[in-house]
């Protein structure tokens, strides 16, 4: 079915004030639901992964197991255990006084009025269980392992100790409940206009109690990760959302020269936008950092489909009038418009051949919201064009034909220049794509692959100052786990190892079993730690807390 008149009048005429009605009240749900997709903003790195995958089972096995990468380091200037040099020297006391806001024990509980009953119960959501250097020390030199404090410092070196054996760090272990609710934990905090701001976390609440400013605090581990790109990925939404509106205006307003043509066309592109980030929460999806970038493409597609409807629609009154000028741009403009939207569309689809998840809903996404912009631009925008009917002021102007040459603006005199200059040597303009195409591609030979998730951040990012300061006065943070499992036939429960006469009857007691761990650390150590490439950290295992 195409757009043509219907009876006596045409299609506008009829439908164009029933389209504009039917987008004012359909546009406040279209923002609800943007704003409601932007509000779900979660990135977890292991989600990226698809579900099929053995690493990501594996990873699965491993949490169900184990809660190594469920940790928050917290470390601060100044955040130090005394100088056995000096016998009058002290821990930093918000050491353990973080420690006991955190997760507090009957005393503290019974004691602390600073904390409000509303901290008080997120605290015991959240946190597990807490750590610090000293507490970790002293169970080392005490019964009933009694190790000597140098061999004890040298275990925890790297890890809740610093090189210089006196920075030190708290530890918390997050609840199941805390990693659905990150933000909430963790967040750094938001100032927003028109709407209440968003206080910090609550471990950033209970730190600040304890006497550490915001300015000083350190934090590092996976859920701070996670917790960054969200916070980093709201930032550049606000950032890509100024810049493409600003970009947007300035193009709409350079091609129309026209306060209301631009308002219309920047209303399409907002509109085009918002039903693109809709659409997401819609069909029961989150928003992630990569499909934050979205909505700045969508926008510029439809602002640019705009400015080509309204160069259409002003061909049309110039050349037939204003009755039915409507219909007939968009009857001329619409297949190039939908080859256009198609070619583009599956290009973005061509994404969905990643295994990475945030870039597959990339593709998907953005090819529905490519298309969907073109509803807005092919019924929104004829509508208010012929509502508004601004094409009067265009009735009795000369078309763009050689005979009006004369009456050309100097933009579409230029232009017309230069098409027809691409066109009379259209060979020699190909064979120079070409050879640019092939330049440009050498640099492909270049690229490397990067699993390192803080390449994703900005060099300005608050992330990275506080992992350079974690790294450099504690160790490397990210972490590295490895699960050695003994078959339930090699454990022995005696003490003593059991060995009979056949090879698989070997049976190793705990003590054989700790035995085998250490020597697997020196191993590591020996080859990537500090004794090798130096890519790692010391490493902690049950046999470091043995005597």
């Amino acid at each position: 079915m195409t757009i043509s008149s219907i009876g006596k009048r045409s299609f506008y005429q009829r439908w164009g004030w029933a389209i504009i009605a039917a987008t004012i009240c359909l546009a406040p749900f279209a923002f609800y639901t943007a704003g409601r997709a932007v509000q779900s903003n979660v990135n977890k790195v292991e989600d990226w992964l698809p579900k099929t995958f053995a690493e990501t089972k594996q990873l699965a096995w491993f949490r169900k197991h184990f809660a190594c990468d469920q940790f928050i380091v917290i470390s601060w200037q100044g955040c130090q255990l005394s100088d056995p040099a000096d016998p009058l020297s002290q821990d930093d006391p918000r050491i353990e006084r973080v420690a006991q806001l955190l997760v507090p024990d009957s005393t503290a509980a019974a004691t602390d009025l600073s904390v409000t009953p509303e901290l008080d119960a997120a605290r015991k959501r959240y946190f597990k269980s807490v750590a610090t250097g000293r507490r970790v020390l002293d169970q080392l030199v005490a019964e009933p392992l009694k190790l000597p404090v140098a061999t004890a410092l040298e275990r925890l070196n790297g890890t809740m100790i610093g090189g210089d054996h006196r920075t030190t760090c708290v530890t918390v272990t997050l609840s199941e409940e805390a990693l659905g609710e990150l933000k909430l934990v963790l967040g750094s905090g938001q100032r927003r206009i028109f709407r209440p701001n968003v206080p910090p976390g609550t471990l950033r609440q209970l730190v600040e109690l304890a006497g550490v400013s915001a300015d000083d605090l350190h934090i590092g581990g996976p859920p701070v990760d996670n917790v960054a790109i969200d916070e980093e990925g709201e930032r550049t939404l606000v950032r890509l959302a100024g810049l493409s509106g600003l970009l947007g205006l300035f193009l709409a307003w350079w091609s129309l020269r026209s306060v209301l043509l631009t308002c219309i066309v920047f209303s399409c592109g907002v509109l085009s936008a918002a039903m693109a980030l809709g659409i997401v929460w819609l069909t029961g999806q989150n928003i992630d950092a990569i499909l934050m970038s979205m909505p700045s493409l969508v926008y510029v597609l439809a602002i640019s489909g705009s400015v080509h409807l309204i160069n259409y629609y002003r061909d049309a009154v110039r050349n037939g009038g204003l009755e039915g000028s409507a219909e007939r741009a968009v009857l001329h403009a619409w297949r190039p418009a939908f080859l256009c939207s198609i070619t583009t569309a599956v290009g973005l689809l061509s994404l969905v051949a990643s295994e990475l998840v945030p870039i597959r809903k990339f593709g998907i996404y953005s090819a529905v919201g490519v298309m969907a912009l073109v509803c807005i631009v092919y019924f929104y925008l004829p509508a208010a064009l012929h509502v508004t009917r601004y094409g009067k002021r265009w009735l009795g102007e000369a078309g763009p034909t050689p005979a009006h040459a004369h009456t050309l603006t100097y933009g579409e005199r230029f232009w017309g220049a230069f098409g027809g200059l691409i066109v009379r040597h259209h060979g020699l303009v190909t064979l120079g794509c070409i050879v640019f195409i092939g330049v440009m591609s050498w640099g492909l030979h270049g690229m490397r692959s990067s699993i390192d998730l803080l390449k994703l951040f900005d060099s300005r990012a608050r992330i990275l100052r506080d992992y350079g300061w974690l790294e450099n006065n504690l160790g490397k943070l990210v972490p590295l786990e490895i699960v050695v499992r003994f078959d339930a036939g090699m454990q022995s429960q005696e003490q003593q190892s059991r060995v009979d006469d056949s090879p698989e009857s070997l049976r190793l007691s705990f003590l054989e079993r700790l035995e085998t761990i250490v020597r697997m650390q020196d191993m590591i150590d020996s080859r990537f730690g500090s004794r090798g490439s130096n890519v790692i950290g010391n490493s902690l295992s049950a046999a470091s807390f043995a005597p």
